[in-house]
Formats: structure tokens, sequence, C-alpha cells
């Protein structure tokens, strides 16, 4: 797909270009790599600064750097990241996972890398049939994993810690950090659907369905390329995370939810948290999971929870605590308060019925209901 990035300036650069913090890796391919260039002043891993930015995203890209496969190759030959301390958190959307990336940022010797989507880039623009499900399970996906992890890493100094806050679609990483990466230890950050629903609602009412997924995954040149039934399994892949496809298209059927944000993060909340249930059953994931609603009721208790689990000082739980004031919305390029302020989903018995019927599909109770994985 050469003309993948035909809207987007392009330049061959040399390692002292590429290992900035201004410069992140976009795309892996079988014979070269490409990295996307920032303007310097936004610093991705600042989370202070900029909590909800993310890697790897169009909308901060001045240029495509492209190297070649052998020379990012001869970088990662040296790096050893087995006795890194990483911390993996994997997540449901709107469950505080920002959060907890300012509660890691608040101490020292710490790194946050916060959804860096490499990985999900390649699968979607690298697969013409987006069988991702399919390709997770192939050597050349261990491959493009190690070499997502071990560039990531290169850009943090030796002696810090890394919390990883992962994207939706990365949770395919799961069971290859879990093989290859044993000492490594994940956190599993969930919510109740209903609020999380409302909030995600918040954010997207008057968007419909198309628009928010192709935001999300597709850069301008892909939108440009391809023709409008590509547009729409984009739309069916993102809000169903790639996964459980015959269930969420079941589930579809039956509900015929309204293609607004609301009644669609339904289904996308439910494929998700189908995702790690089944990684937690079948023991092939270890995950501290910590519940949003217990971290409301009880701050410093699921903190000091969390930090035993990773052997961080209890003296650091007063940072941490002081992290939580501050406002994770803030810094977003989007005007988040605009759309935090749009109209509050509206509960007909009729929308109800619709949520109701897509959870059952999954096992999940009602709308009301309070999940425990």
């Amino acid at each position: 797909m050469d003309d993948t990035f035909i809207l987007l300036h392009s330049h061959f650069g040399p390692a002292n270009i590429v290992q900035k913090k201004n410069v992140h890796l976009l795309r892996i391919e079988k014979d070269r790599v490409m990295f996307m260039e920032t303007d310097p002043a936004v610093d991705l891993l600042d989370v202070r600064k900029y909590p909800l930015l993310q890697f790897s995203q169009a909308h901060y890209t001045k240029n495509v750097i492209i190297i070649s496969r052998r020379e990012f190759d001869g970088w990662m030959d040296v790096l050893n990241i087995d006795n890194r301390k990483v911390v993996w958190m994997f997540h449901t959307t709107r469950c505080g996972s920002t959060l907890w990336s300012q509660i890691f940022n608040s101490l020292a010797n710490w790194s946050i890398i916060s959804e860096s989507q490499a990985l999900h880039n390649s699968l979607i623009f690298g697969q013409p049939e987006y069988d991702i499900e399919a390709f997770s399970k192939t050597k050349t996906f261990e491959d493009l994993v190690v070499a997502n992890i071990k560039w990531h890493t290169l850009m943090v100094p030796e002696d810090n810690s890394i919390f990883w806050k992962m994207a939706i679609l990365d949770y395919y990483m799961i069971p290859v950090i879990a093989k290859m990466f044993p000492n490594h230890k994940m956190l599993l950050a969930y919510r109740n659907v209903l609020p999380s629903a409302k909030s995600w609602h918040s954010i997207t009412s008057g968007m419909n369905a198309s628009y928010i997924a192709l935001k999300h995954i597709a850069e301008p040149a892909i939108i440009a390329k391809h023709p409008r039934h590509v547009h729409e399994k984009l739309m069916f892949l993102w809000y169903t995370s790639g996964y459980n496809i015959d269930v969420c298209h079941a589930a579809l059927m039956a509900a015929r939810p309204e293609p607004i944000g609301f009644e669609w993060f339904i289904l996308l909340w439910a494929s998700m948290m189908t995702v790690y249930k089944d990684f937690i059953r079948h023991g092939s994931a270890k995950f501290l999971k910590v519940k949003y609603e217990d971290l409301q009721a009880d701050t410093r208790k699921v903190i000091k929870r969390v930090f035993e689990y990773l052997n961080i000082p209890v003296e650091n739980i007063k940072p941490a605590l002081e992290a939580t004031k501050t406002d994770s919305q803030d810094g977003l390029f989007l005007d988040w308060k605009h759309r935090m302020s749009n109209p509050s989903w509206v509960r007909t018995e009729e929308s109800v019925n619709r949520c109701n019927t897509m959870l059952q599909y999954f096992d999940f109770g009602d709308l009301d209901s309070s999940v425990t994985l």
C-alpha cells in the first residue's frame, strides 16, 4: 500500500532524527518502517501536559519518516528489554485509564506510554480483509508485537519503569506479552456498562457511528482511497473491537440499535469485556483487576492495592493521590469541554430494551447491572 500516506510528506531519516521524543512509530512493513514526526513542542510522553493525546495519530503529523527494516531491526537487536520493569494496563473505554496514567506519572523514574497505536494501524492498514483475529495467531504478528514494544522501550531512559496504557485493539497483544514477557505485570481497568456508556455518549452525541470510527482508525488518505463499503466494514470492526464478530453481528441484527454513540457503545463494551473475561477464564494472562467504581469509592485503598501488587513503596501514595485531583480531560486536542456539555442520553423503554438485548447475547445481564470480572 505505497500510496497509504499520499496526503503526507515523506523523507528518509537516520537514527539521530528518528530517535527523538517527537517522532513515534507508525507502521512496520516487510521492508520498511514508518514514523510520524510531530511538532517538537508537542511531547506525547508528557502526561501532565497532554493526558489524553495518543501516539500515531494523523492529527499531529508533520512528516512521515521512512527507514529500512534492516536498519530498524539492527537497533532492536541490541536492546535488552527482559529486565525492564513494564506495567501494562488493558482497559475498556471511559473507565479511568487516563487517571491511572496520571497516577503513575506522579512517580519518580516512571515513563508513560499512552495508547500507542502502531500495532493497531499496522493491522488495519496491512490486512486487506481486516481479519485481525486470524492474523494475531501468526508468527508475523508476534514479530510485529515485539518490534513495537522494543521501539517504544527504546524511547524510555534505561533506569525508568514503564506504565503502558494500551489502545483498544491492542488486547490482541495480551497472549504474546504473557508468553514472551512473563515477568511483566498487567492491570485490567473496567467500569459498569451504564456509566461507561453515558460518559461515552456525552462526547459523541450528534456524531454518527461511521464518522466516529473513521475519525479514530482511518487516516485521511485511507478515507480518500477506499469505497463506502470499506468504510462501513472499518466502522463495524472498530465498534466490535474486531473480536467476537459473529456474536456482535447477531446482537446487532436482534437489537437494531440507533446509529449513535450510546447504543453502539453497549456493543463495544460487551465485546471488550468478553475478551477480558475469556483471558481471565482460560488463564492465558494474569491481571490485577481495578474497577472504576471501587477507585471512586476509596481512592487511597485501591491505589495502595495496586502499588503493593507492583512493589511500589508506600510513600508514593501521597503524590499519587495528589495526581488524582488534576483534571484528566485537560490538554485534549478536541474541544472536550464542549462535547461534555452535549445533551445526556435520553432513557426510553425502547432504547433500554435494545441495549439489554445486546448485553444478553454476551451474558452481561442488563443495562443497570453491576459487573465484576
